[in-house]
C-alpha cells in the first residue's frame, strides 16, 4: 500500500516558515532600530530589506490563513458553486477504474501526495509502488492528470472511493482535520438519516450530500460549531 501519512506536511511546513520567519525578522527588527538610532548609513537599506520581509510574512498569513479556514457555511457555499464539477471527478474516476476496484488519492501542490487501490472482489489493499497500483485499478497516467485537473477545478484535493453507494470528496484540510463531502448514490433512507443526525462528525446536508469532519490523531472527531448546514 502506497500512502504517505495523513498528509500533515502543510501543517509542519506552515509552522517551520513560522519559527524561520521570527528567527530571521527579530534581530532584523532589532538591527534597524540600532541603526537608526545611531544613525548609520545602512539604516535605510536595513529598513527596506525588514520592511519588504514583514510583508512578505503578513501577505503569506493572511493567504494561507484563508486556506486552511473552514465550516459548514464554507462547504455549503462551495457546493453551491462547485457541485456539477465535483459530480465530474466523481464520474470520471468511477468510469476510469476497473471494475471491482477501488481508489483513494490525495493530490498536495500539484503531485500525488497519496495514492491507496483496493481490490472490492478479494477484500485487500494493493501492497506495490503507485505505479503498479495504478495498473491493478486501471488508471492511466493521463487518467490521473485529468482527475488532477478536474479536482482543482472542483476546489478539492482528493477522492475516495471505497465504499459502496457513496463517494468521499475530499475538500480542505485545517490542522490535523479534514473536512469533505460525502456524495450518496440514492436518497439516504429515513433510518440512516437518523442515525447521522446522532453523529457529530457529520452533517446531513440534503438526501445525497453529507458534509464530514475527521480530526485526525488530534482532538475529537465532532464537526466545528456542528449545525445543519442551512439553518438559521
Amino acid at each position: 500500500m502506497v500512502a504517505t501519512a495523513l498528509c500533515w506536511w502543510n501543517e509542519f511546513y506552515f509552522l517551520i516558515l513560522l519559527i524561520i520567519a521570527g528567527w530571521l525578522l527579530l534581530p532584523m527588527v532589532v538591527v534597524v532600530i540600532v541603526s537608526w538610532c545611531m544613525n548609520l548609513k545602512t539604516r535605510g537599506v536595513l529598513f527596506v530589506l525588514d520592511s519588504v520581509a514583514v510583508l512578505f510574512l503578513v501577505m503569506y498569513l493572511t493567504i494561507g490563513c484563508a486556506q486552511q479556514s473552514c465550516d459548514a457555511d464554507i462547504m455549503e457555499r462551495h457546493l453551491a458553486k462547485k457541485q456539477a464539477a465535483m459530480q465530474d471527478v466523481i464520474d470520471y474516476t468511477r468510469e476510469a477504474l476497473y471494475d471491482g476496484c477501488d481508489v483513494t488519492i490525495e493530490f498536495s501542490h500539484g503531485k500525488v501526495d497519496m495514492f491507496n487501490g483496493y481490490h472490492r472482489r478479494v477484500s485487500a489493499y494493493l501492497d506495490e509502488d503507485m505505479e503498479g497500483e495504478m495498473k491493478k485499478v486501471g488508471l492511466t497516467e493521463e487518467e490521473l492528470s485529468q482527475m488532477r485537473r478536474l479536482l482543482r477545478r472542483a476546489g478539492c484535493i482528493g477522492i475516495s472511493i471505497v465504499n459502496e453507494g457513496y463517494v468521499s470528496l475530499w475538500f480542505r484540510r485545517v490542522g490535523f482535520g479534514m473536512y469533505e463531502y460525502y456524495f450518496y448514490d440514492q436518497p439516504i433512507p429515513a433510518d440512516e438519516w437518523e442515525e447521522m443526525m446522532e453523529d457529530c462528525s457529520l452533517i446531513p446536508y440534503n438526501d445525497t450530500v453529507v458534509f464530514k469532519y475527521s480530526s485526525g490523531a488530534l482532538g475529537g472527531d465532532c464537526f466545528p460549531g456542528r449545525r445543519i448546514a442551512g439553518d438559521d
